[in-house]
């Protein structure tokens, strides 16, 4: 049996296969934190040039799916919602570590809007298969 590499890329988890933007979309702060930590946009122009180098060459695969999320806030909620079962299962032992509070899931989750929009805007248009999910992470087409 022939072995295929396939990826699944999923709203603010897999960027492996993302495209950079275009240099004037990275004019403007997406979200509160990139214009108080990134004014003058020297991050972003650095991550859309891994984009557009090194990072590009680093996966080889046969076949791309995209589970799209229906917005950016709904990747927020679902990995608030992963840090409460995290926090779930430190407090009753079944793990160790530390879950992140709400105010520092929504910080984390801030550095993964700009790129975030994009694939759900652009990679659309050309992956392998796209797979839309409602908010509740049910398939809808």
């Amino acid at each position: 049996m022939e072995q295929r590499r396939v990826a699944e890329s999923g709203g603010a988890g897999c960027y492996d296969h993302a495209r950079p933007q275009p240099d004037e979309a990275l004019e403007t702060p997406v979200n509160a934190l990139e214009d108080d930590e990134d004014p003058d946009g020297i991050w972003r122009r650095y991550a859309n040039g891994a984009l557009r180098g090194h990072y590009r060459g680093l996966f080889n695969l046969d076949a791309l799916i995209l589970l799209a999320a229906p917005s950016f806030d709904a990747v927020y909620r679902w990995r608030l919602q992963q840090e409460h079962a995290l926090a779930a299962d430190i407090a009753a032992g079944r793990r160790g570590g530390r879950a992140m509070s709400d105010a520092e899931v929504a910080r984390f989750i801030r550095f993964y809007q700009r790129l975030t929009g994009h694939i759900l805007r652009e990679m659309p248009g050309w992956a392998d298969l796209v797979v839309r999910l409602d908010a509740d992470r049910k398939v809808i087409s």
